[in-house]
């Protein structure tokens, strides 16, 4: 894979001061081969500037776009800003990652950024020291997300096979430090905090797989279910998202891990909101990062918000990706 990018951090102040969001945004420019690579051209024709959260949809986007010197990145931590944005009608972004279910109901009311295609598709796993802690009665398990989308898949997939207690924690950290501590003998985590955890106590491992699980329950094309996703305006190219997903395919951890940390380091770990671009690049794999169109993830969507009671909106999946 060829990281040929430069990137450049530029503040991202107004979100901050509108969302009170904790990560700052980050610009990316840099250059491109000029040779006859004429995809390489048609991806770098337009200007796009792009929203994203932090964790997995902003490593996705890191990668899916630094081949391409005219796209803008703004981090921001969690979804206050996303959900302002996607209200809008005249954004300023023209491409806003978010969570599947809060883009298309976004849409509903907006009208405004299309579903193009899924950037991520799960990144939770069950972590402890050893399988039978989770059916252990007098052991607890620690849980995060109850009223978000972690505590709907966990109770879809993993939690009738649970003897353990649950605790329910308000954030995945806090989840990740009762189990470091010992107060919880396993834990509900997602990548990278579940590989951040596992580098602090080498005796934690993955118990299981709730991608795995999803794909196994739920008949999906895909293995675990439509995560993040991108809307996008009209004006962005069917060339901007095939190269996303180029991008996407030709990384490769296990040959080109050392370019892809100097990427994370250039760009800024706390900006992306990763634990360190070691444990970001070896988690990778877990953390489900790949692009699909709409086209193909239709029929998976439809499944996953099936389960949160929604349908897909009218007129909210981009026909042309």
């Amino acid at each position: 894979m060829a990281l040929r990018q430069r990137l450049t951090a530029a503040l991202c102040i107004g979100a901050f001061l509108l969302a009170g969001c904790a990560s700052a945004g980050a610009g990316q420019t840099g250059q491109t081969d000029t040779g006859t690579d004429t995809k390489a051209e048609d991806r770098t024709a337009e200007s796009v500037k792009v929203l994203v959260p932090t964790g997995a949809p902003a490593l996705g986007m890191l990668f899916g776009t630094l081949d391409n010197p005219d796209v803008e990145l703004d981090y921001t931590e969690g979804t206050d800003l996303v959900t302002a944005e996607l209200a809008k009608t005249d954004g300023d972004y023209d491409v806003i990652v978010a969570p599947v279910n809060l883009g298309l109901k976004a849409y509903s009311a907006s009208r405004t950024y299309q579903c193009a295609g899924v950037l991520t598709w799960g990144n939770l796993y069950m972590v402890g020291t050893q399988e039978d802690v989770l059916s252990g009665p007098d052991k607890e398990v620690a849980l995060f997300g109850e009223n978000a989308i972690p505590g709907m898949v966990y109770n879809a997939v993993e939690a009738a096979s649970v003897q353990a207690q649950p605790v329910w924690y308000p954030s995945v950290a806090e989840a990740s430090q009762s189990l470091l501590s010992g107060q919880s003998q396993a834990a509900l985590l997602a990548e990278p905090a579940a590989s951040a955890a596992m580098a602090k106590n080498s005796n934690l491992k993955i118990l299981a797989d709730l991608q795995e699980l999803w794909y196994a329950q739920k008949g999906t094309d895909q293995k675990g279910y439509p995560q993040a996703a991108l809307f996008v305006k009209d004006s962005v190219s069917d060339a901007f998202l095939s190269g996303v997903q180029e991008a996407l395919s030709a990384v490769d951890p296990e040959t080109g891990s050392a370019e892809m940390v100097q990427e994370i380091e250039a760009a800024g770990p706390d900006a992306i909101g990763v634990p360190s671009p070691e444990v970001a690049v070896k988690s990778w794999t877990r953390q489900n990062i790949h692009y699909v169109p709409v086209s193909q993830a239709a029929d998976d969507m439809e499944v996953f918000l099936g389960q949160l009671g929604m349908k897909i909106p009218e007129g909210s999946l981009r026909k042309s990706s």
